[in-house]
């Protein structure tokens, strides 16, 4: 899974319409972050660009929309909602030990 996180503060770069184009055939998130301040970054560009593909607005300054990230990556790496997961997974043991 592949979260990609853009300033929303802030039009879509050269660089970032290479990372998001090279992306194309993984699983893919988006995330813009700063949805507290104007929005600036062209919404219908990204869905040209990946159509069918998760976007969310999120504001890390003041939490919001965090709880909808948080669940839209667990149900894209788990493949269920984070309400009927039955427990926790650990992919790797080092995580467990850490």
């Amino acid at each position: 899974m592949v979260v990609i996180l853009l300033d929303g503060s802030e039009c879509l770069t050269d660089d970032d319409r290479i990372i998001i184009a090279g992306k194309k055939n993984r699983n893919i998130l988006i995330a813009i972050n700063k949805s507290d301040l104007p929005l600036r970054v062209d919404i219908h560009e990204l869905e040209t660009i990946l159509p069918d593909i998760d976007i969310l607005q999120i504001s890390a300054k003041y939490g919001q929309g965090l709880t909808q990230l948080k669940d839209a990556i667990h149900k894209a790496v788990i493949g269920c909602d984070a309400e009927v997961s039955p427990s926790l997974v650990i992919a790797n043991i080092r995580h467990k030990i850490a």
